[in-house]
């Protein structure tokens, strides 16, 4: 086994050699979609957080003593499944998109 690359210059100056400038940035549209995950699951969090406060205030299910750490743990798994659910598809897209030999045509995977 032979690398292709020696490090990050090689990486680069290879790649804009034989491929041009726009293949640095193959996938990056669709890779920019997951800034939102960091929006989705604060966002998320805090309402299953206030969800969870209400419900058992009405229910009583969970002790007064241990309602933070049971609200805070339930909320951010539900925040984490959540995110993973939209983010996890836009970044198999994203690494498809940058293993394509070029954006223009898809049936063609890089070598």
């Amino acid at each position: 086994y032979t690398p292709t690359y020696t490090g990050t210059v090689d990486a680069f100056k290879k790649i804009v050699r034989t491929e041009g400038g726009r293949a640095l940035y193959k996938g990056f549209a669709v890779s920019s979609l997951s800034i939102f995950s960091g929006q989705i699951y604060i966002t998320s969090y805090e309402i299953f957080r206030e969800f969870l406060l209400k419900s058992n205030e009405k229910s009583k299910l969970v002790s007064p003593k241990f309602i933070d750490i049971v609200r805070n743990s339930v909320a951010g798994g539900c925040a984490s499944l959540l995110s993973q659910t939209i983010v996890v598809p836009i970044d198999v897209i994203s690494q498809k998109q940058m293993m394509l030999k070029n954006s223009n045509d898809c049936s063609q995977p890089a070598v």
